[in-house]
């Protein structure tokens, strides 16, 4: 093999190489970014659980001062009483809508 073939092989096994790299190169990004979507679908899950604990204590709490305000009588019937829309209607839709829009971004990363 003459110098100018080796030469022509070692530039063209060099290039091979560099296409490899940058197609890890490339997988490595996208599999960072699939990460970072999944720390923000882990942050608005947890964000959403403690949502959820703070709502559950502040229905306790109202439950706590109904109690307290009726006078306690055996054999009474729970009186039906509507419920105000609260916050909690809200922080639900804003959850719901955070986790639509990281399903839709890890559904542009596949």
């Amino acid at each position: 093999m003459s110098r100018d073939e080796q030469l022509y092989v070692k530039l063209d096994a060099q290039n091979e190489l560099q296409d490899e790299l940058r197609n890890v190169q490339g997988t490595i990004a996208s599999i960072s970014e699939a990460l970072e979507v999944l720390q923000d679908v882990r942050s608005v899950r947890e964000n959403a659980i403690n949502k959820v604990y703070e709502n559950l204590a502040h229905l306790d709490d109202a439950l706590a001062n109904v109690e307290e305000d009726l006078p306690g009588v055996e054999g009474s019937q729970p009186v039906p009483t509507e419920v105000e829309p609260s916050e909690i209607d809200g922080s639900v839709e804003e959850l719901h809508s955070e986790l639509e829009t990281l399903q839709q971004e890890l559904q542009q990363l596949e």
